[in-house]
């Protein structure tokens, strides 16, 4: 079944300014890889703030008075202008709650917005060249209002990133490999009364998985390894030197998906972010996602 699902959802914000933020819309575009004029994907999610990890990779996990769930209903479009060529868009709604020491908070809000193309190289087969682009859209950790921080549903920053995805097909499964790097540009954000200044950024993931189509049917079990790295974070808050550190993080992942015919498939999705290893400067996420994807 040549069917490739999206398996990496970006789904919180950092609430610190020097650790490891993952809003983006584009760590992997929806990719086209049966033929077709367009793509939609619609996904809904509930991740869980499960620890934090300093930037010696020491993990703390949190107890029930220490709770940070984000809700989030994400569209991705895609539009193939031939067999080799697409592009694509895409949106995201989340509600973010967060309960620490008594005090509760939440907020909804658009996240920021994701563009893409890809190019699938007459040389390679199955192979598909893609770059990304982020458009800060959404208000960030940087520029939030609550003291929470459940207002940031962005980045803060404009970045874009160039990557490769491979699927090799056999009878009854495949293996995918894919790598991505991207680069954050500098910004000032001005809010309150106050003003950040980022200094650009690098950073990369790395992904290789594989599925299984059980007895030729229409089903597939699928599992994803993903280690991410951001670069340190610096900048200026008021005058103040901001001197993070680089985060590093792998997301795990395992879904399910069935195609109903060559147009509808669904697919289920959990992420884990606290079963492998090494990490550094991040949070631990768990996550469950539902994915709907038609064709036409």
């Amino acid at each position: 079944m040549n069917l490739l699902l999206l398996t990496v959802f970006s789904l919180l914000t950092s609430s610190l300014w020097a650790a490891s933020c993952c809003v983006s819309n584009t760590s992997i575009p929806n990719l086209m890889i049966l033929p077709s004029d367009w793509q939609q994907t619609f996904s809904v999610s509930q991740s869980r703030v499960i620890g934090d990890v300093d930037d010696k990779g020491k993990s703390t996990f949190r107890n029930k008075d220490n709770k940070e769930i984000t809700q989030a209903a994400r569209m991705d479009l895609a539009y193939g202008w031939n067999f080799r060529y697409q592009t694509g868009v895409s949106v995201k709604y989340q509600n973010k709650s967060r309960e620490f020491a008594g005090n509760e908070d939440q907020d909804s809000g658009w996240s920021d917005v994701g563009l893409s193309h890809a190019f699938a190289p007459k040389m390679f087969d199955r192979l598909w060249v893609f770059q990304t682009v982020n458009i800060p859209t959404a208000k960030s950790v940087y520029d939030a209002q609550s003291s929470m921080a459940v207002d940031a549903q962005g980045s803060g920053t404009y970045f874009t990133g160039l990557g490769f995805f491979k699927i090799n097909n056999y009878k009854q499964g495949d293996l995918t490999f894919g790598s991505e790097v991207h680069r954050s540009f500098g910004r000032t954000i001005k809010a309150g009364g106050s003003e950040t200044s980022l200094d650009s950024f690098w950073g990369g993931s790395a992904s290789f998985g594989g599925g299984w189509v059980p007895w030729k049917s229409k089903a597939r079990l699928g599992f994803v390894m993903t280690p991410r790295m951001e670069g340190p974070k610096t900048g200026q808050h008021n005058g103040d030197e901001i001197k993070g550190k680089q985060s590093l993080v792998w997301d795990s992942v395992v879904n399910a998906t069935y195609s109903f015919d060559s147009q509808y498939a669904a697919g289920i999705s959990y992420l884990d972010q606290t079963l492998v290893g090494p990490v550094s400067n991040t949070l631990l996420v768990r996550s469950f996602s539902f994915l709907f994807q038609s064709r036409f």
